[in-house]
């Protein structure tokens, strides 16, 4: 049985790229209930700078203040990134992590990164 790398279609530039999954795993006690944190960045699955559309963590009673999820992102391609808080039902003003600039990774073919923020 053959594996087939995971793809998207990138259909401005007529090609194939290859994606890998990326692990993100913040630090976070500074939540309210209905609050969650969230990764912002510069690719649609990250939101593309849009708050509304990010990557969505999640935890638990046992693994707090952790918050995890995992994106499908392009080998290669540099991201930028940051983690804010926001509530889930979008009401109220976000909260943008306290880092000057931006986070930034850059996914290797047929690794998962893990990517750790504390």
């Amino acid at each position: 049985l053959n594996q087939v790398p995971s793809s998207i279609d990138c259909s401005n530039c007529g090609i194939i790229a290859m994606t890998t999954s990326v692990s993100f795993q913040v630090q976070c006690d500074c939540t309210k209930p209905g609050e969650r944190v969230y990764v912002v960045g510069s690719t649609s699955a990250l939101g593309t700078w849009t708050p509304a559309s990010a990557l969505a963590l999640s935890t638990s009673a046992a693994e707090f203040p952790c918050w995890s999820g995992c994106a499908s992102l392009a080998v290669g391609q540099a991201v930028e990134f940051k983690c804010v808080v926001k509530r889930e039902d979008s009401r109220g003003a976000v909260r943008w992590e306290d880092f000057p600039g931006n986070r930034r990774v850059t996914p290797v073919a047929g690794k998962t990164l893990q990517v750790s923020i504390s």
